[in-house]
């Protein structure tokens, strides 16, 4: 389960119109309430998502997420120590979880994700997920990477 999934409840006013892209409704926004037979003004617009720290856009926060923990999975399937235990969202928003060697940069981004006031949607759409247990160091041709194995197997 995605370390966000704590979050949905919180985020009541998420509309999701695609998996990467996701509008978010301020509660402020709600039209103004009438009073004494005057008409009641008009509430403040909606917000979107924050820009986050250094001009950086949520879009920027979940291309950094995927690249992290694409080099996350780097390890050295040479060397006799447990490796590959850490596991992780694939992605910020609706991944599914995978196994990384080094968790340190896919948190920090996530931090600064949350930071950020990045929305988060209330719903992913159905998407088949593997149970992942644990991940397993391989070698592979272009370097040695986790490979996610399945609580099932």
């Amino acid at each position: 389960m995605s370390r966000l999934a704590w979050l949905s409840p919180l985020v009541i006013g998420a509309v999701m119109t695609s998996c990467g892209s996701v509008d978010t409704l301020d509660p402020a926004g709600a039209a103004g309430s009438s009073g004494g037979g005057q008409t009641g003004s008009a509430g403040a617009g909606g917000r979107g998502g924050g820009g986050g720290a250094a001009g950086k856009s949520c879009t920027d926060y979940q291309n950094d997420y995927i690249a992290a923990v694409d080099a996350a999975k780097v390890c050295n399937a040479a060397i006799d120590s447990i490796q590959c235990q850490h596991i992780v969202s694939s992605q910020l928003l609706c991944g599914c979880p995978t196994a990384v060697n080094d968790r340190t940069e896919v948190d920090r981004i996530e931090a600064a994700w949350l930071a950020a006031s990045c929305p988060v949607p209330v719903v992913c759409p159905a998407i088949a997920c593997l149970a992942v247990a644990r991940g397993q160091c391989t070698a592979i041709n272009s370097g040695d990477r986790c490979v996610d194995v399945s609580a099932t197997r």
